[in-house]
């Protein structure tokens, strides 16, 4: 039944989505998921953004899920500007490229079928049989529902820069379900040439079950001449380190 409802409202809706406003800004988002995005959703996270940017500004966008923040970010930077999304699930990304389709954005967005990591090359990801979820990652560890590993595409942030031949980035979004250390560490360059500012998302189980530790990724924050806030203050190792669930970080350049 819930099947048929949704394909009777996208028919109803032209295929154009659901306009939600969120954060005072419209959006469209496909039909099945505008009613997982509440008006007030991530809110500080979108302050951050609006504030950070302007027209004519160039933004990455490394796990963009079904594309909300990539469509948002395209009336941010408006025609003149450029925003790159990247998300390597093979049906999320059709999703993300719907969204960018239904909000007039195809001109600013451009969509890549890529994970970010370490290295350039290939690499597993692990998905599951849901669609659209969130926690389709490099890093296999979930336990209450069954992932199979795909083969994809992996770049790191500094070659795709080069690769683009980028001569500015005003702001990344890394959201990368536990890859966060391998990101950062293969943007060093881009977020020393270019000092943009970044909303770094810090997924702390697995993180740890790939390996990595919380300690790492903020001395690599530090080590970049950046600084983490967290409702807008600095946040100290200590604080930053005993983090057990998802949050997200501001980066800011010192």
């Amino acid at each position: 039944m819930k099947e048929f409802l949704y394909k009777l409202l996208n028919l109803a809706t032209l295929g154009r989505g659901m306009k939600r406003t969120i954060n005072g800004r419209d959006v469209r988002l496909p039909t099945r998921f505008y009613r997982f995005f509440p008006d007030n959703y991530e809110k500080d996270n979108f302050q951050f953004f609006f504030s950070s940017c302007k027209n004519g500004d160039t933004v990455l966008d490394f796990g963009a899920h079904i594309g909300l923040f990539a469509a948002m970010a395209s009336k941010a930077v408006g025609p003149s500007g450029k925003v790159y999304a990247f998300e390597p699930s093979p049906s999320t990304n059709l999703l993300l490229q719907k969204t960018v389709a239904i909000n007039n954005a195809s001109g600013i967005v451009k969509t890549f079928q890529k994970a970010v990591g370490g290295s350039v090359g290939k690499t597993t990801f692990f998905v599951s049989d849901g669609q659209a979820d969130n926690a389709n990652s490099l890093v296999n560890y979930k336990e209450d529902r069954p992932f199979h590993g795909i083969e994809i595409d992996v770049t790191t942030i500094d070659a795709f820069v080069k690769e683009q031949q980028l001569s500015k980035i005003d702001f990344i979004k890394i959201d990368v379900e536990g890859a966060e250390y391998d990101a950062m560490k293969g943007a060093v360059e881009t977020f020393k040439r270019f000092k943009p500012r970044s909303i770094l998302a810090i997924h702390p189980e697995p993180v740890k079950a790939k390996g990595d530790s919380l300690e790492a990724i903020y001395d690599l924050v530090k080590e970049l001449n950046y600084t983490a806030l967290y409702n807008d203050k600095p946040i100290s190792k200590e604080d930053f380190c005993s983090q057990t669930d998802l949050i997200d970080f501001h980066l800011i350049p010192a």
